[in-house]
């Protein structure tokens, strides 16, 4: 639909047979006559990734974890591009919820979305928070 590539995915890793991380991406490429620049790079590709993970302890990010949400963080792929979103499992129900709600109709539609709030909104706000 709308002439343009998409995908979704979905991963699970496992540490001695117990899951300690799941994820899921949604990839939404846009038209050349809709690229724009963000931080003087072009964005041909809409990229969102969320991830569940059962801590952060093996975590390269740790800078990017605010105190005032200890258990989730946001940042962007490749200096302007995308938004990838992590949390833990102590993060509570509810903000959980929200950091997995995909918008597979940017996928669907005729129209295609135009950033990434569209496609994951509750990831798109943590990363432009100012707590981050």
């Amino acid at each position: 639909m709308g002439l343009r590539s998409s995908a979704v995915g979905a991963g699970v890793q496992t540490e001695n047979g117990v899951i300690i991380q799941k994820s899921f991406s949604e990839d939404v490429d846009l038209p050349v006559r809709d690229w724009y620049l963000r931080g003087g790079a072009y964005v041909p590709t809409l990229t969102v990734s969320s991830t569940e993970k059962s801590d952060f302890r093996n975590f390269t990010w740790r800078e990017h974890v605010s105190p005032a949400h200890p258990f989730r963080y946001a940042h962007r792929y490749k200096g302007p591009y995308g938004v990838n979103v992590s949390f833990t499992l102590n993060e509570a129900a509810d903000e959980r919820e929200k950091l997995l709600d995909f918008r597979f109709s940017c996928i669907t539609t005729y129209l295609p979305c135009r950033n990434e709030r569209e496609i994951l909104p509750e990831g798109a706000r943590l990363l432009e928070s100012d707590d981050y």
